[in-house]
C-alpha cells in the first residue's frame, strides 16, 4: 500500500494567496503571483464579538481585514532605543503600574486641585480634530488616526506654551519668540514621536529642542511648587536634550536654525533651574553658528540672530573674567563706534523680547568692548591712548544725552497704551542701569560711581512696571510676565544704603515669578550689600563678589 503523503500548511504567505489557497512565493513587499493586488503580510487583528464566537471564525474574519493606514513595518532598532529610554525613565522616576503596558505610577492633579486617579485617554473623534500650534499654524490630523499622548509630556508642553513663554519676556506680544519660533519646531518633533502616521522619524535636533522646552517647563513647575518628581523630569529632559543635540552633529544635513533654537533653549534651562553652570558654553556654540545662520536665512532668522547676539551681550556684561584687548585706534565718532554693533536700529524685536531698544543694546555692547580695551592698559600699566579716551568720552556723551522720545517703539501699536507704558518703564530702567554700568566699568568719575540719580530712576521705573502689571493683568488678560532683571542687578549692587529698602521691596516681589536666575542674582546683591571695603575700589561691586566665589551669572533668556 503506497505511503500517504501528509501536506503541511504554511502561514508565511500573503493574505491574498491565503484566501485563494494557493502557494505564495513570499516576496516582499508584494508577491509575484498577486502583483499589485497583493494585500501584504501585516498581522491582521480581529476582536471577538461575543463569547459564542469560535476562534476559527475569528481567523477567517481576520483574513479579510485590510487597512492601508495601519503600520506594516517595525524598526527593531527603534524599538530597542525606546525600551532603553523607558528603562532609564523608570530607574529615575520610579516604577508603578497603570493599565496593561504602563511602567509609571500615575499622578495627575487637575486644574482645580482635585486628583485624577485614572490616566487620561484621548477619546475625541479625530475626524474634526486639529492641533493648533502658534502664530496661526494648524496641524490637521488624518481621520481615524490612533493617537497616544503621554500625559506628563502634554502637561509640560501646555505649561510651556501658556505660562512659560509669556513669563520669559517682559511684555505681551504676538511675536513672542518662545512661542512663535521654538514651539512649532518642537511640535514637529513631538508629532513624529507621538502621532502615528503624521510624520517620520524626528530629527535629533528637533528632538533636542522638544526636550529642552520640556525641561524648562519642568524646572519652572518645580520652582513654583517644589516636587522631586518635577525636578527629576527636568533633569531627564535636559539629559535627553543634550544627548539629542550631540547626535544632531553627526547628521549630514544640519538644520542650523533649529540647532540655534535648541542651544538658546538650553540657556533657558540653566537660567530657569538657577544652576548657572553652563549657559556660556551654549552661547559660545551659538556664536559659532551665527555666520552660518546668516547665510541660510529663513522666516524668523533676523529675530533669532538678534536674540542670540543680545543673550551673548547679557552674558558678557556680567562676566568677571572678560579678557583684556588692545585698542586698535578705531574711529571715535559715535557712528563709527557703533558700526560693528550686531543690533540694527530698524530691528525692534528687542523691545518686546527684553524691554530694551536696539540703540541701547548697541551702547551696552560698546561699553563692554571699551572696558576690555581700558583693562588692557590699566592692568599692564601702559598709558591709555588718547583715541581710546576720546572714544570713552564720546560714548559717555551719547549715552547720557539719549532720550526715549528718540525711540519710535514701533513694535507696539500706538493705541495699545498699556503695553507702551510698560515697555517705557523697562526701557528707562535699562538706560539708567546702563549709565551706571558705564560708570563702574570705565571708572569714569569716582565721585558719581553710584549714579544716585540714575539709581533712583531705575528702581522707580521697575517698581512702576510691577504695579502696572498688577493693575492691568486682570482687565487685559495678561499672563505673568517677568522682567529682565539685568537693570535691577547692576543698579542695586551700586545702591547707597538709603536706596536699598526700595530695592529690597522690588527684589522680594519679583521672586514670585519662580525663575532660578532671579533668586541667584538677588543672593549676589545681598552679598554685595553685606560686604565691606569695596567703596573706592575700581570696577563694579558685583565683579569682586563673583571673582571671590568663582561664579558667573546672567539675566534673561
Amino acid at each position: 500500500m503506497p505511503r500517504r503523503v501528509t501536506k503541511t500548511k504554511t502561514f508565511a504567505g500573503c493574505w491574498t494567496c491565503r484566501r485563494r489557497k494557493v502557494k505564495c512565493d513570499s516576496r516582499r513587499p508584494l508577491c509575484r503571483r498577486c502583483g499589485d493586488s497583493c494585500e501584504g503580510y501585516a498581522v491582521a487583528l480581529h476582536w471577538i464579538g461575543g463569547e459564542d464566537e469560535r476562534p476559527c471564525e475569528v481567523k477567517r474574519k481576520a483574513m479579510l481585514i485590510y487597512d492601508p493606514r495601519l503600520p506594516v513595518h517595525a524598526d527593531l532598532e527603534e524599538v530597542d532605543r525606546m525600551l532603553d529610554e523607558l528603562e532609564a525613565i523608570v530607574n529615575l522616576v520610579g516604577e508603578g503600574a497603570v493599565g496593561a503596558f504602563s511602567a509609571f505610577a500615575y499622578d495627575c492633579v487637575l486644574g482645580d486641585g482635585r486628583r485624577n486617579d485614572s490616566p487620561r485617554i484621548l477619546e475625541e473623534s479625530l475626524d474634526d480634530m486639529q492641533l493648533e500650534l502658534v502664530g496661526g499654524q494648524v496641524m490637521c490630523l488624518p481621520s481615524e488616526l490612533s493617537v497616544h499622548v503621554e500625559p506628563a509630556m502634554t502637561e509640560l508642553m501646555h505649561n510651556y506654551i501658556h505660562v512659560v513663554a509669556d513669563l520669559l519676556q517682559p511684555t505681551h506680544h504676538s511675536q513672542n519668540p518662545y512661542r512663535s519660533l521654538y514651539v512649532p519646531k518642537a511640535m514637529d518633533a513631538a508629532a513624529a514621536l507621538l502621532l502615528v502616521g503624521v510624520s517620520g522619524t524626528p530629527s535629533h535636533v528637533g528632538t533636542a529642542l522638544l526636550h529642552a522646552l520640556l525641561a524648562v517647563s519642568a524646572f519652572h513647575m518645580h520652582r513654583h511648587c517644589p516636587s522631586e518628581s518635577r525636578y527629576n523630569q527636568g533633569r531627564l529632559h535636559r539629559l535627553k536634550a543634550i544627548e539629542s543635540l550631540q547626535l544632531s552633529i553627526t547628521e549630514g544635513n544640519i538644520d542650523f536654525h533649529t540647532t540655534m533654537s535648541a542651544m538658546l533653549s538650553m540657556v533657558s534651562i540653566d537660567l530657569m533651574e538657577g544652576s548657572m553652570s553652563d549657559f556660556w558654553i551654549h552661547l559660545d556654540g551659538c556664536e559659532k553658528l551665527l555666520s552660518v545662520v546668516k547665510q541660510n536665512r529663513s522666516p524668523g532668522t533676523d529675530q533669532l540672530l538678534t536674540i542670540c547676539s543680545f543673550m551673548g551681550t547679557l552674558s558678557r556684561s556680567t562676566d568677571p573674567y572678560l579678557p583684556p584687548k588692545p585698542w586698535k585706534g578705531d574711529p571715535v565718532t559715535i557712528e563709527g563706534l557703533l558700526a560693528k554693533s550686531p543690533f540694527f536700529p530698524d530691528n525692534h524685536s528687542l523691545e518686546f523680547t527684553y524691554g530694551i531698544t536696539a540703540t541701547l543694546a548697541s551702547y551696552m555692547d560698546l561699553t563692554i568692548c571699551l572696558s576690555q580695551h581700558l583693562c588692557y592698559y590699566t592692568t599692564n600699566y601702559i598709558p591709555i591712548p588718547d583715541s581710546l579716551e576720546r572714544a570713552i568720552s564720546t560714548t559717555h556723551n551719547a549715552l547720557t544725552s539719549w532720550s526715549i522720545t528718540d525711540e519710535p517703539l514701533s513694535s507696539v501699536p500706538p493705541d495699545d497704551t498699556e503695553t507702551l507704558s510698560l515697555l517705557r518703564c523697562h526701557i528707562l530702567a535699562f538706560h539708567a542701569a546702563l549709565v551706571i554700568h558705564f560708570y563702574t566699568l570705565t571708572n569714569w568719575d569716582p565721585a558719581v560711581r553710584t549714579g544716585a540719580d540714575y539709581n533712583h530712576i531705575c528702581v522707580t521705573n521697575l517698581l512702576a512696571a510691577e504695579t502696572l502689571k498688577s493693575s492691568v493683568s486682570t482687565r487685559s488678560g495678561w499672563n505673568a510676565m517677568a522682567p529682565i532683571v539685568w537693570p535691577g542687578f547692576i543698579a542695586a549692587c551700586e545702591a547707597a544704603v538709603d536706596q536699598r529698602p526700595l530695592w529690597r521691596t522690588w527684589w522680594v516681589n519679583v521672586q514670585r515669578y519662580c525663575i532660578g536666575s532671579i533668586s541667584i542674582l538677588w543672593d549676589v546683591v545681598q552679598e554685595v550689600w553685606d560686604s565691606d571695603g569695596y567703596d573706592g575700589m575700581p570696577g563694579p561691586r558685583w565683579m569682586a563678589v563673583l571673582r571671590r566665589s568663582g561664579r558667573r551669572v546672567m539675566s534673561g533668556g
